[in-house]
């Protein structure tokens, strides 16, 4: 955080942190694994694999143009030093479905945007590199820390009781593969009740289609009691709300949208005064059409 510039727009923090060539963190992460590694890189293509979209054995392999069975030596170092993690699918233990992930963020975004243009910032193109390949990108990016997001405020609601469920644990979901494959990012499993969970970074406003698609999806369960939507963590503020991100009440939007307008921030835009009145309003209808379609439905 020392290194941010509060003067700066956020695409020039970006360039005068990674993408030019006496940057702080250009070269932040080779380094630290050539500190602890004897072949920094090939776990760097390793690595960027993940970063870029490689998650199954099989895929990590291909897209570094190795053998199964030397990636997987290489892929039990990463994991041992905590760089890669895991992932196994709700109700399943099976490594042989599991996917493998980088567990720090800053490693994400520096082998999706950094490393496969290092060469271009190495000759002083850092500034084209940002404008046509890493900001048009840049939400895919946002989308995954949204969803880590996701997860963490799941556990700070059952940490309080504002879960719709006890569960036990929590989990992504998928079955099949390729144009077959259905997923669901997260799963919260109790006894008898499962919460589905799906985290939607989105420029769009969200409408009854994507409620529709998860409850789809729930059709593929069976053997529960209940099954709960809990909800589908959506971008709100993305959408809507744009100064405190996914704010649907006044407790978190009327205090940050009054700092916007009084504070002189460099580069602000509007304070979008027309949406603030939303969450005035809108959890008080939202209560009551909640409490007379629960009444309305023969449970």
């Amino acid at each position: 955080m020392s290194y941010l510039d509060a003067e700066l727009s956020f695409k020039d923090n970006l360039k005068k942190l990674f993408f030019e060539p006496a940057a702080p963190l250009y070269k932040e992460q080779i380094q630290l694994l050539k500190l602890d590694l004897r072949e920094p890189a090939t776990y760097n293509t390793i690595l960027c694999s993940v970063a870029c979209g490689a998650g199954r054995l099989n895929e990590i392999a291909a897209a570094a143009d190795m053998e199964c069975n030397k990636v997987s030596k290489y892929l039990n170092v990463l994991l041992t030093m905590g760089i890669l993690q895991r992932v196994n699918p709700a109700f399943s233990s099976s490594n042989k479905i599991s996917y493998y992930e980088i567990a720090n963020n800053m490693f994400v975004f520096w082998y999706q945007f950094v490393f496969p243009y290092m060469s271009s910032i190495a000759i002083g193109r850092g500034h084209q590199v940002l404008r046509n390949n890493i900001m048009p990108r840049i939400d895919l990016f946002a989308a995954h820390i949204f969803k880590k997001i996701c997860l963490q405020y799941c556990y700070k609601l059952k940490k309080r009781n504002d879960f719709m469920c006890d569960f036990e644990q929590i989990s992504p979901w998928w079955q099949g593969s390729g144009s077959n494959k259905i997923s669901v990012d997260f799963i919260a499993d109790d006894t008898d009740v499962i919460c589905l969970i799906d985290c939607n970074w989105s420029n769009k406003k969200a409408d009854s289609d994507v409620l529709k698609k998860l409850l789809a999806k729930g059709e593929h369960f069976t053997g529960v009691d209940k099954l709960f939507v809990f909800g589908i963590i959506v971008s709100v503020g993305m959408s809507l709300g744009g100064l405190t991100g996914y704010a649907i009440n006044p407790a978190r939007d009327l205090g940050p949208r009054l700092a916007h307008a009084v504070l002189p921030i460099k580069g602000k835009g509007s304070s979008n005064w027309g949406y603030g009145g939303v969450t005035l309003v809108g959890p008080v209808i939202g209560a009551v059409a909640a409490v007379l379609l629960y009444g309305a439905i023969p449970w």
